[in-house]
């Protein structure tokens, strides 16, 4: 990994372009609140979230604080959205039928959602891009604890992942893990190589599969008595389940690949790397 050169001024204009791209992703969302607007919005908040982590505290101003928390409460607001379109996308892909009493349930409760989180978006949209607030105060060692924190968890459930393939919480906090580390590497790519950034994204893709997998698991197991395209459906996504779990354990043992998360992590040397824990 090569030394950061991150500044106070990059990350604060960082934050204002993420920013301003989560107004624009709300206001997308407000016309339409469709499967592509839910995610683009989310994915946004959460990178957001990120920058918005390594500001320095001085550098923080009351909007920025205040649109952080209002976006925070809309976000949570939108992951049952989020997982009702999983559903409906997963249901097509498991062949069950359109007119099935599933897709009746599921396209009622999100509508529902919709309608109630479209009214969280107007005053989000009031926030402008924050005034930076000048400090001088080097972010750098801000950004290494903050990274070394998620990398912390993000190993200590890998290994819980590895040691309990159907342990769906470890999987769920390790995935959301990954994500943060994505979006911190993003900030300051000189942090990590290509390779290790492709495979992280590897990590963050497989593991998304493997929740939704989960998610719809349980959605199904629900209605498996009174429904009888659900017997079928469950035994194909645990059969995908188990096969997307083998290429997620496969990469999450591989040598290179845990070496600079263990670095990162624990303050170790690459040289003390080995196979994955």
């Amino acid at each position: 990994m090569r030394k950061s050169g991150l500044t106070t001024e990059r990350i604060l204009e960082k934050y204002s372009n993420r920013h301003r791209t989560v107004r624009e992703r709300l206001k997308a969302y407000a016309k339409n609140a469709d499967e592509s607007s839910v995610h683009e919005v989310r994915t946004a908040i959460r990178r957001q979230q990120t920058a918005y982590s390594i500001v320095p505290d001085p550098c923080r101003t009351r909007s920025m604080k205040q649109f952080m928390q209002q976006s925070r409460h809309f976000f949570r607001q939108n992951s049952e959205l989020r997982d009702c379109d999983v559903m409906i996308r997963r249901l097509h892909e498991l062949g069950i039928s359109g007119d099935s009493e599933l897709f009746r349930l599921l396209k009622r409760r999100r509508k529902t959602l919709a309608a109630r989180n479209r009214k969280l978006v107007p005053p989000l949209v009031r926030f402008r891009v924050p005034r930076r607030r000048q400090c001088a105060i080097d972010p750098t060692s801000l950004l290494m604890q903050t990274l070394q924190r998620h990398t912390s968890v993000f190993m200590r459930q890998r290994a819980e992942v590895l040691r309990a393939p159907t342990d769906t919480e470890a999987l769920h906090t390790m995935r959301k893990a990954v994500k943060r580390i994505h979006y911190l590497l993003e900030i300051e790519p000189a942090l990590a190589d290509e390779r290790l950034m492709t495979e992280i994204i590897q990590v963050q893709r497989l593991s998304g599969v493997i929740h939704d997998s989960d998610v719809m698991i349980g959605f199904l197991s629900q209605y498996r008595n009174q429904l009888p395209e659900c017997a079928g459906a469950l035994r194909k996504l645990r059969g995908s389940r188990r096969l997307d779990y083998q290429a997620l354990s496969q990469l999450l043992t591989q040598g290179r690949w845990a070496g600079p998360y263990l670095s990162l992590g624990n303050d170790r040397t690459d040289a003390s790397m080995g196979g994955g824990a």
